[in-house]
């Protein structure tokens, strides 16, 4: 674990990760905002509207299979400066995209890079404050917010003046400079004391695993991480589709995702100072969520998915970071693998989620809106059984 005799150094290298998270929200949210001009750009139809989100999240399952193998021998920052390189590369590589196939390479290597740094960077902000780790793990996510609120913004802004392409492109000069703030971070750190180690977890070993995939807590936690992964993609990625189809207004999409990210990055910031038990907020918030996604989608109006999305971030953005320090939680050894089992989990559902919807939006957009909400209220039970047997082991 990093040292704490420079605090100055700690200081910035951790706010240095917490800049590189808003960094990479963006180039894992622009695919939701590019969505439209690249269908028509390849001509795609049915479940192939989904195969871009699809082969992203497929990639991102790579390194949820190597980082626990690299646990307690491989510096995470080390880890981290990789796979933001590998980002930027694939930003620019998308946007000089000529034919699908290539498309859809860029697609798969974003996914990978964009979980490595997201892997490694909630897990690393763990070994780095293991006595306020929720907090941290709060302001995390609540900067991934940020960019998830800047993205919209940003992205429609470039592809109403120079197209989708452009936007990537300066989706990739974005990206570089807080990559370039944490290598600075991050040798400054390592001048102030001494060196930044991998962590002080255990090393990975098959014992290890099975003991952690025994306990029915983690395979509840996993499922719910899931089941809310697939509830969230359908909502951020999918709702400029469904209000473009809908209403025939695009725009709107863009306003929903900018008052979901708003309201849960005031959510994911808050909440650890609320006077309520994590798992607790975990429940209420993940069947909140589902209750109003299927509130805003029945309600048949445009105004009423921009309400209904930030409600839904507001009650729901804890959920990723409190799921993350629920699964760590007694397993502080080994963080490296619970984060990556947690990822690994929701990037399988990000893959299926996709094609579902895209293969049931052919014949109804509304049916296709309203899978992410019942994966929502099953995210819920499931976060209700795993508190339930926490409270019997205690």
């Amino acid at each position: 674990m990093q040292s704490n005799s420079s605090p100055r150094a700690l200081k910035a290298l951790s706010w240095s990760i917490l800049l590189l998270v808003c960094g990479y929200s963006i180039c894992y949210n622009i695919l939701g905002i590019t969505l439209n001009p690249l269908i028509d750009e390849f001509a795609l139809t049915g479940a192939s509207q989904g195969l871009m989100s699809s082969v992203m999240n497929l990639g991102s399952m790579i390194p949820l299979v190597i980082l626990p193998l690299l646990q307690g021998r491989v510096s995470k920052l080390r880890l981290i400066l990789l796979s933001c390189a590998l980002q930027f590369a694939m930003l620019l590589l998308t946007g000089a995209a000529a034919n699908f196939s290539t498309l859809l390479v860029a697609c798969a290597l974003l996914g990978a890079g964009n979980n490595f740094t997201d892997s490694c960077a909630n897990s690393y902000i763990v070994d780095l404050h293991p006595e306020d780790s929720a907090r941290y793990l709060g302001l995390l996510h609540g900067f991934y917010g940020v960019g998830g609120l800047i993205t919209p913004l940003l992205i429609s802004y470039v592809l109403g003046r120079s197209g989708w392409r452009a936007a990537y492109f300066v989706a990739a000069a974005v990206f570089a400079l807080p990559c370039l703030l944490l290598a600075a971070a991050g040798l400054r750190a390592r001048g102030a004391s001494g060196a930044v180690s991998a962590s002080g977890e255990a090393r990975f070993s098959r014992a290890m695993l099975k003991q952690y995939l025994r306990n029915p807590r983690s395979l509840l936690l996993m499922g719910a991480a899931a089941l809310y992964a697939a509830s969230q993609l359908g909502l951020v990625t999918w709702v400029a589709r469904y209000t473009a189809v809908r209403f025939d207004d695009a725009q709107t999409g863009s306003l929903c995702l900018s008052a979901y990210w708003i309201c849960a990055t005031l959510c994911r910031i808050f909440s650890p100072r609320l006077p309520f038990a994590p798992s607790k907020m975990l429940v209420f918030g993940a069947a909140g969520a589902g209750v109003f996604h299927a509130l805003g989608v029945l309600s048949g109006s445009a105004p009423g998915m921009i309400v209904a999305s930030a409600l839904v971030g507001l009650v729901s953005g804890l959920c990723i970071p409190v799921l993350l320090g629920e699964a760590a939680r007694g397993n502080e050894d080994r963080t490296s693998l619970t984060t990556a089992s947690l990822f690994l989990m929701m990037g399988l559902a990000r893959m299926l989620m996709p094609l579902l919807m895209g293969a049931t939006a052919d014949f109804s957009i509304v049916v296709a809106m309203l899978l992410p909400a019942g994966a929502a209220l099953l995210c819920a039970l499931l976060c209700a059984l795993a508190r339930r047997r926490a409270s019997e082991r205690s």
